[in-house]
């Protein structure tokens, strides 16, 4: 499942990805979306509730199965995944150096954003000659 107009690089808390995703729903549907989310990442859905209005936290495990209920791709997942990592970091140490993971992913996923651009649709002309 995946909603397209979300994207979790505008996110630094994947608490509020996860709150605005329910909340938006997928396809226009919110019945039933948080119960099947649990039931894929293999827990209670009282317990997502907790992860999503108190202290408990996603572990790295649910996350990933998170990731596949979300549709990430490869980057979204490595970077949903230090979000998680960052939330569950018990030092100051390791929230800083996740911090810099996370700026960094962001970072290159910016860099590779700008290289990729959408080609432009050839004028008649240049068609012809081509």
């Amino acid at each position: 499942m995946t909603n397209h107009t979300l994207s979790i690089f505008d996110f630094e808390n994947y608490k509020d990805f996860l709150n605005l995703f329910f909340s938006k729903g997928v396809d226009g549907k919110r019945r039933g979306i948080r119960s099947e989310f649990a039931r894929q990442i293999g827990c209670q859905l009282a317990y997502v509730s907790r992860v999503l209005n108190e202290d408990a936290h996603l572990s790295l495990e649910q996350a990933d199965r998170a990731n596949e209920f979300l549709g990430h791709t490869k980057v979204e997942a490595k970077y949903f995944l230090t979000l998680v990592s960052w939330a569950r970091a018990g030092t100051s140490s390791l929230k800083h150096k996740l911090a810099e993971e996370l700026q960094e992913q962001k970072s290159a996923r910016l860099r590779l954003k700008n290289r990729v651009t959408l080609q432009e649709i050839l004028n008649p002309e240049f068609q012809a000659t081509y």
